[in-house]
């Protein structure tokens, strides 16, 4: 997920790159600007508008529906957590899946309060 709300940031600044070299006339008065010149770029200028505009919306919604993966969750333990809860999130890491699912509902408040965490570190 952090990898998609990166490459639609990524997108945006192409974009913007494209609408500052191409989407607005240097001069309105050279003798290279005509009417021709005028509509495309602002067609082409539309175009950059609209394709930043959409990727501001879709990292917006990327953000809000972003859920961690659960290694996010102990890596936040981790990071963040006092000395049992880096404790656990290592022994998350190192556990098999019956072991894993015990950790989460055993210290599911704790589990709920690092997934805020590891959501608000990938989405910031």
């Amino acid at each position: 997920m952090k990898y998609l709300i990166e490459e639609a940031q990524d997108e945006i600044e192409y974009w913007e790159g494209q609408y500052k070299a191409f989407g607005i006339p240097a001069s309105k008065t050279s003798p290279e600007y005509n009417s021709l010149t005028a509509a495309k770029d602002s067609d082409y200028g539309n175009k950059c508008l609209t394709h930043i505009a959409h990727n501001k919306r879709e990292i917006a919604r990327l953000k809000a529906e972003y859920d961690p993966e659960p290694m996010e969750t102990a890596e936040a333990m981790i990071n963040q957590g006092g000395s049992f809860m880096r404790g656990l999130g290592h022994l998350w890491l190192v556990s098999d899946n019956n072991n894993r699912n015990r950790i989460q509902t055993t210290w599911a408040d704790k589990w709920a309060e690092y997934k805020e965490h590891a959501k608000r570190e990938a989405t910031k």
